[in-house]
């Protein structure tokens, strides 16, 4: 007998004229996304009982100017130790948070974060590591933290794989949208330019589906999160079949505000959906500083 595999296909119309979102219609998602994250706050100031959620939450709401003071004392106290599993990331995204917020990642609660990202031996396989070690150097200091700043890109430009990006673990060998499109951002907000930026942009461009999303590997389905991140990083209108990522994002929006991860509808974390999607439709990127 023989066998066959079996592949599913998801058919995509065929548009003809370019459908665009209005700054009114963008300010009008970001304030429902907000008014939803802010029903979702715990007891404890937590979105999910996650703290990472919660931070993302808190750069997220800052960079499209809303509202995050729900969320600012359960910031606030989160002490990322270098003891940690994942130190260098949680330290890192908690600098990012804090800087986000306005606050100083210096001196929080009498904590030198940044002397304490710092400290952190770097004994992780993951490229996002670097990346974000990079972003929160910048977010905290760009000119007293260059030096480290530029290693940090270093690292990450030796894992560039073939296709022009980069993947979280070190050891693969095919890239994925999520990641390359945070090292765009590190990039940009470096003020890199070059052969090694551009081949980054072209595979994001690349990865765009017929529906304007990306997904996270190979041109997998379109997820908001995903195409959230690319915005960030293209930071521009690319439209693939007439359509653009802002497009994509609308399309998965709820009337509650909240975003689902795909037009199935899946499983995920909808407050992080919801947190990643704000920041893409006010046309923001890391690092988020004010």
């Amino acid at each position: 007998y023989t066998r066959s595999a079996t592949t599913t296909i998801q058919v995509i119309e065929q548009n003809t004229a370019n459908k665009n979102l209005s700054t009114e219609r963008e300010q009008t998602m970001i304030i429902a996304a907000a008014e939803y994250l802010a029903g979702e706050v715990g007891d404890d100031g937590l979105l999910n009982s996650s703290q990472s959620v919660t931070d993302w939450a808190a750069i997220s709401l800052a960079a499209a100017g809303q509202d995050a003071s729900a969320l600012t004392d359960a910031v606030v106290s989160y002490d990322p130790k270098i003891s940690d599993e994942y130190a260098s990331g949680e330290i890192a995204r908690h600098i990012l948070a804090l800087e986000a917020l306005g606050l100083d990642a210096n001196d929080s609660n009498g904590i030198n974060y940044v002397t304490r990202l710092l400290k952190v031996e770097d004994d992780t396989a993951f490229v996002n590591d670097n990346i974000f070690v990079g972003l929160a150097l910048l977010a905290n200091d760009p000119i007293a933290n260059i030096d480290d700043v530029q290693r940090a890109i270093q690292a990450t430009k030796e894992s560039v794989n073939a296709d022009g990006g980069v993947s979280y673990d070190i050891s693969a060998d095919s890239s994925d949208v999520d990641t390359t499109a945070y090292f765009v951002q590190l990039l940009n907000a470096a003020g890199q330019t070059g052969k090694v930026k551009q081949a980054a942009v072209r595979y994001l461009k690349d990865q765009q589906n017929l529906d304007g999303g990306w997904g996270y590997e190979d041109h997998g389905v379109s997820n908001s999160s995903s195409t959230a991140v690319a915005l960030q990083a293209l930071n521009k209108t690319v439209r693939t079949n007439h359509r653009s990522g802002y497009n994509f994002l609308a399309s998965v929006q709820k009337p509650n505000g909240r975003f689902s991860y795909d037009t199935a509808g899946s499983y995920s974390y909808e407050t992080l959906n919801s947190a990643y999607a704000m920041m893409a439709l006010a046309h923001q990127s890391l690092p988020v500083v004010y």
